[in-house]
């Protein structure tokens, strides 16, 4: 699999006519393998602003109104999210009828294509993903809720809400964050509830800083006191909470 990615990113950099065509073709063989191949390149062939992109996003919609295999599918709306800015309304409403899907690599793809999407739609399929059965579809859910858009009304406060006592950590400090910067009445108390449990995490440290609450620096020192018997704490979290007490005090 590693080595698969490693060929479509180079062919992925070398983005010309020839190249195009080779991927149309591929998109319209019999053979599921070939047609992911082809999607797979398309999904980044080239840098920002792609040299086929109308023509990509074109053709990828095409193979979606008719493809039945789920790993297809799923290689569609990964692409699909790729070239996700400035869809239109019916594309939006294509992507949101795989919602309810019961394969979940559809169900996550489908959640990667709609980040960013700032679309009542949109919305409301991320908020009714961010339920889903799955952690890892939960969390780029509620991170597409929380941080992927700067939008704010009842239904995305209800729906991070309703994470913060996710079983799955990453998804509820997910919540904390997108709630924090979005002001919500309780945030500093949630956030201390959590730095008490001693847990580490980038996102949590974020999010106090979105507060911009110095009341925190006794907790985050203690845990960076703590931290230095700990080598089971990543590197990253350490790095994310020195910068988080230093924001604090300067």
């Amino acid at each position: 699999n590693k080595n698969y990615w490693v060929k479509i990113s180079w062919l992925r950099s070398k983005p010309s006519q020839e190249l195009f065509d080779k991927c149309v073709q591929l998109i319209a063989s019999s053979n599921a393998k070939s047609r992911m191949i082809g999607i797979d390149i398309l999904a980044q062939l080239g840098l920002s602003p792609r040299p086929f992109f109308k023509e990509t996003r074109k053709i990828l919609f095409q193979t979606l109104e008719d493809e039945k295999d789920t790993k297809v599918i799923s290689s569609l709306l990964f692409a699909i999210g790729h070239n996700n800015h400035k869809m239109s309304q019916k594309q939006i409403k294509t992507l949101c009828s795989f919602s309810d899907k019961p394969h979940q690599d559809i169900r996550e793809a489908l959640t990667f294509a709609l980040l960013g999407l700032e679309d009542s739609q949109a919305i409301q399929t991320l908020i009714k993903l961010s339920e889903d059965k799955l952690s890892r579809i939960r969390n780029w859910a509620t991170f597409g809720l929380g941080e992927s858009t700067d939008l704010d009304n009842e239904d995305i406060q209800n729906a991070l809400q309703k994470r913060l006592k996710d079983r799955h950590m990453e998804t509820r400090y997910e919540a904390i964050l997108g709630l924090a910067k979005r002001k919500y009445h309780d945030i500093s108390e949630i956030i201390e509830s959590e730095l008490l449990k001693n847990n580490y995490s980038t996102l949590l440290y974020e999010a106090v800083m979105v507060t911009q609450n110095r009341y925190f620096l006794p907790l985050l020192e203690k845990q960076l006191h703590d931290v230095q018997e700990d080598n089971d704490i990543p590197s990253e979290c350490i790095e994310k909470l020195k910068e988080c007490i230093n924001f604090l005090y300067y």
